[in-house]
């Protein structure tokens, strides 16, 4: 996210529960794999500004 500002600028606009919701579903993967798989996602959803998943 760092990258692209805009993307960091709308992930940091969403309610602190969409935020935490997505950081838990990360934390929740238990191989790296999964973890990468889910960050792609999520930048995907922020890319398109849908807050949840």
């Amino acid at each position: 996210m760092r990258k692209t500002p805009l993307l960091l600028t709308t992930f940091q606009n969403f309610a602190p529960s969409y935020r935490k919701n997505y950081l838990y579903w990360i934390h929740q993967a238990k191989r790296e794999a999964t973890r990468v798989k889910r960050i792609d996602e999520i930048i995907r959803l922020c890319e398109a500004n849908i807050k949840s998943k």
